[in-house]
């Protein structure tokens, strides 16, 4: 997430500056190549700035913070630490702090955390999709392997768009969004609240249902009837949670039975050269499993507060448990 945006905001005309663990300092350092599989070239970025303590980031200014941490590490301890830290460092300044991570109340987290203001807290997430080389995905025409394998990171736009914020605070986004739109190539798009809410949270039990069933593509996913039926049934339940304030009229238009499996078949289409499916696999299987598990888990104790049964969504997590289980045994 991070290496992807600060290439845009560097782009831009943006001084960006990375905040990485020690042990990878080194290996992050510029200059970077990013292989883009819009048009198949590699990206040369360099001039950042590069620091592994939060404590060398003081002293300078900085408009915007996005934290790429995924919801299981913000809650960790090490989140935790990295959390107060950067609340101490900008408490007397005007620094926005950007949420990268998903999930019900990871935003209030920040908050408490950080101790900063609400209004410089705000919601956002990756709106490409990114991976290291290492992560050794199905190549397809028209990729070059040689170059794919010789950059650091490599994306795939969807629509355009990098980054996504909500409006919850519109001048504080607005600014993002035009700082973001200065590099003429990419753009960060303003959405509602309850929209950006909904499209991350409610996306995690198809996601599982894939895991489930051993990550065949969407078409034949979409084919698998009663595993497909309860996913998209557990997804209306997450969407209609008063949490992310989506209304039923819209939920049951854009979320119906004919509406889900089009859209998905159409974004794993979209994706191509970059293979959807083996990417989720290696994301959602891999790196993040432990964050969609626990989203899961949340939204459906928020329900079941509510006293919504929310039985889709607890049968696929319980299948999805039962898999894990399995691959670990």
């Amino acid at each position: 997430m991070g290496l992807v945006n600060g290439y845009y905001l560097h782009l831009g005309g943006a001084e960006v500056t990375f905040l990485v663990r020690p042990a990878k300092k080194a290996a992050s350092a510029p200059p970077a190549l990013l292989y883009c599989y819009d048009d198949g070239e590699l990206k040369t970025f360099d001039g950042y700035g590069l620091e592994d303590d939060v404590a060398d980031l003081e002293g300078k200014a900085f408009d915007y913070a996005i934290v790429t941490l995924d919801f299981a590490l913000c809650v960790s301890a090490d989140g935790i630490a990295l959390l107060k830290a950067l609340g101490r460092m900008f408490a007397d300044t005007n620094t926005v702090v950007v949420i990268g991570g998903v999930g019900i109340g990871l935003r209030e987290h920040f908050i408490r955390t950080t101790g900063l203001p609400e209004e410089r807290i705000v919601n956002g997430c990756l709106a490409l999709l990114s991976h290291q080389p290492s992560a050794n995905l199905p190549v397809h025409a028209p990729t070059d392997p040689a170059m794919l394998a010789r950059s650091r990171m490599a994306y795939r736009h969807l629509s355009g768009i990098s980054l996504v914020v909500d409006d919850m605070f519109p001048e504080v986004a607005a600014t993002l969004a035009e700082i973001y739109g200065r590099s003429g190539k990419s753009s960060c798009a303003v959405i509602a609240r309850s929209q950006l809410a909904v499209m991350t949270n409610s996306a995690f039990p198809v996601l599982a249902a894939a895991e489930i069933a051993g990550w065949i593509s969407m078409k034949e996913l979409t084919e698998q009837g009663e595993l497909w039926t309860l996913s998209c049934e557990a997804r209306r339940e997450v969407a209609s949670l008063p949490e992310f304030g989506m209304a039923d009229d819209v939920i049951a238009q854009t979320m119906s039975d004919e509406a889900l499996p089009v859209m998905q078949i159409e974004t794993e289409q979209a994706c191509l050269p970059l293979d959807y499916q083996a990417f989720n696999h290696f994301h959602h299987g891999g790196k993040v499993s432990a964050q969609d598990l626990e989203v899961m888990r949340d939204c459906a104790r928020a329900g079941e507060r509510l006293g919504r049964p929310m039985a889709a969504l607890n049968t696929i997590i319980g299948r999805l448990e039962q898999v894990r289980a399995t691959a670990i045994g």
